[in-house]
């Protein structure tokens, strides 16, 4: 059994070991009839470590070795690479048409074709992506050159390549006019896929000024990133920037690394600092720093170790994205799917080019041709896109006019209902202030005729603070429909004031508080609303007084300047906290809101005063510290006037001094 299992085993794995012990370097034939030939099992290599070796030296060694391969594919290396093999063209009719071609091999930096004749003659062609393109008529990024192989002579062909990129393709040897009817169709789509990468750029990027979606602009960025990377990679750039080195050499290299940069910074945003994603978004800060460094590294130095470790890089951003937007989505909070899915479905094509020039899977024309189909599935996917998004506008819009309406209509109804209101206080306002004017009248007769009653001072006084409350809900009416204007009239405002500060000098001396009233000038004519000044200074003064113990001390001080007057009333009575402090002047506010409040007042005065100033077109400020006292600061503008003759104007409802 043990004789029969060898056996299997040997038949089995003779075929392969046969094969690749066999040395397939006999030379190309080209005959009448031939198109296109593959020469990879054909040709010998050699690899040159010192990237140094003339051709004259490469002639002299015997260490190449054959080809086993179809294709030849290298890594990230600091080597040049010979290739050998001989042509022997049988055509009578095609001499001089030939094309020798390295297909997809568009990552090359220099590569250079020599013919050898038997002669002794060589002829030596240059190419590659770091040298001046050479029209032939035709467009090809990859290295195609001509070649002239005469009837029944060997030609012994040797070809370098080097690069600091990967390295793949597949030496070809074409008809000339075969080649360029195939190429015409590969020229179309290059040129179209260019194209539709501009319009679709710049509609992408208008788009993205208009719609203030951040997940759509990353995905525009994205997107555009990786159009530039597949131009890059395709060698479009070297055919417009091979006379600025520098320029090329930063699109061929720094440009595709912002790729990785603009991943990590639109996964960084997705994973919105949630603890769970922390170590996560630290690797993503790490990426972005490395990718930023990268993208700066070719303005001053590249090789073949910088450009596999950025390869690396690239290969490991993609994989962090698609573990980061798994993640995102299912513990996280989920992201717009339909910006999401287009960039993974750019990866995957993208991670295998990837690697195959990492040299982790073989190299294979379908292979180099994903990224560009990935673009193209992208730009039929962006249609999608645009539609839904046009859709939700469409539906933002709607529910934004709705939302218009509603709102417009609440607004009718709270107008409606102000306005109610309004009518309700000035109706109310004059119906009760009426029948409490007829009590307060008998009630000072009655003052006269039985001075010694204790209950008609205390019922006069009550009388009298409802009918300021009733006449200042009437003026916050009238403040509220717009109806109370400033109506200014000439008069001595140092008077004025002198006379409204003595009116409180009485209830100064019944409380047992010191009042000190001062002011700059002694007389000051001015234009100003008596009646409005008048109700300011009076609230201020009542609520000082209110909130002020016996013993405590009311000031009142007036600075009379050109066309302005600023007054302080200030008390150190028990003072305002500062959590009350923003507060004080919303209508109805009180400090204390309990039922058994140790102080009178309804929480309409301060409010009535701030309107009261606005409306004066002056400014009102307050400082307070709890247990110390309250200072309140009112400034107002005023217009000059003359000098009545004689007359003096004193505050409504006290006698002119």
């Amino acid at each position: 059994m043990r004789i029969i299992f060898y056996a299997l085993t040997l038949l089995l794995f003779l075929p392969a070991l046969v094969s690749k012990g066999q040395v397939t370097s006999h030379a190309v034939l080209l005959q009448d009839t031939t198109r296109f030939v593959s020469i990879g099992r054909r040709m010998s290599i050699l690899e040159d470590k010192t990237a140094r070796l003339t051709l004259a030296q490469v002639r002299q060694r015997t260490d190449f070795v054959p080809s086993y391969s179809e294709k030849f594919q290298y890594g990230y290396t600091s080597s040049a690479y010979w290739f050998r093999f001989e042509v022997t063209n049988h055509s009578q009719e095609n001499q001089k048409h030939w094309l020798l071609g390295l297909l997809d091999a568009i990552s090359l930096d220099y590569v250079d074709l020599y013919l050898v004749y038997p002669n002794g003659q060589v002829i030596h062609q240059q190419g590659g992506g770091k040298r001046p393109y050479v029209d032939w008529g035709f467009f090809d990024p990859a290295p195609f050159f001509r070649a002239t192989f005469p009837t029944s002579q060997p030609v012994t062909v040797f070809v370098r390549i080097e690069s600091s990129l990967s390295m793949y393709g597949n030496v070809t040897v074409w008809d000339e006019y075969y080649n360029l009817s195939k190429r015409q169709v590969v020229i179309f789509f290059i040129w179209l896929f260019l194209g539709l990468f501009i319009l679709r750029s710049l509609h992408s990027f208008v788009l993205a000024r208009f719609i203030p979606d951040p997940q759509f602009r990353f995905y525009v960025l994205c997107t555009f990133l990786f159009y530039i990377a597949t131009l890059a990679r395709a060698g479009v750039y070297s055919l417009f920037l091979v006379n600025y080195p520098i320029l090329l050499n930063w699109m061929q290299y720094g440009m595709v690394r912002l790729l990785p940069l603009g991943l990590a910074v639109w996964m960084y945003s997705l994973m919105d600092g949630q603890p769970v994603f922390k170590p996560l978004r630290w690797t993503m800060l790490l990426v972005m720093g490395i990718s930023l460094v990268g993208a700066l590294l070719p303005l001053f130095v590249e090789n073949a170790a910088i450009g596999e470790f950025y390869a690396i890089l690239i290969l490991a951003t993609y994989a962090l994205f698609f573990i980061g937007a798994v993640l995102v989505c299912t513990i996280g909070r989920k992201p717009t799917p339909y910006f999401v899915l287009p960039i993974t479905l750019c990866i995957i094509p993208f991670a295998f080019y990837q690697m195959a020039t990492l040299r982790i899977i073989t190299y294979t024309p379908l292979i180099n041709q994903l990224p560009m189909l990935a673009l193209i599935i992208e730009m039929v996917v962006m249609s999608l896109v645009l539609g839904r998004i046009v859709l939700t506008y469409i539906r933002e819009r709607i529910a934004t006019a709705n939302a218009l309406m509603l709102e417009k209509v609440e607004v009718d109804k709270l107008q409606e209902l102000g306005a109610l209101k309004t009518r309700f206080f000035t109706n109310l306002s004059h119906e009760l202030r009426t029948p409490l004017t007829l009590i307060i009248s008998p009630l000072s007769e009655l003052k006269k005729r039985f001075p010694d009653e204790p209950m008609l001072p205390m019922m006069e006084r009550n009388s009298n603070r409802l009918l300021g409350l009733i006449n200042q809900l009437l003026d916050m009416s009238k403040l509220e429909a717009g109806q109370l204007k400033a109506q200014p009239e000439p008069g001595d405002m140092a008077a004025f004031f002198r006379t409204l500060a003595d009116s409180f000098q009485a209830l100064a001396d019944r409380r047992r508080i010191h009042f000190s009233f001062t002011q700059n000038e002694s007389e000051y004519w001015a234009s100003f609303d008596r009646d409005k000044v008048e109700k300011v200074v009076t609230n201020l003064l009542s609520n000082a007084f209110k909130f002020t113990p016996q013993g405590h001390e009311v000031r009142v001080d007036v600075q009379l300047a050109f066309r302005s007057v600023q007054f302080s009333v200030s008390d150190t009575g028990i003072g305002i906290s500062t959590a009350n402090l923003p507060y004080i002047f919303d209508r109805f506010y009180q400090v204390d809101s309990q039922v058994n409040r140790s102080y009178e007042g309804a929480g309409v005065g301060l409010a009535l005063v701030r309107e009261l100033v606005e409306v004066l077109q002056g400014t009102i400020s307050v400082d307070s510290s709890e247990g110390k006292g309250t200072t309140f600061r009112v400034r107002l503008p005023l217009s000059a006037a003359v000098q009545s003759a004689g007359k003096i104007m004193a505050p409504a409802g006290i006698p002119a001094t």
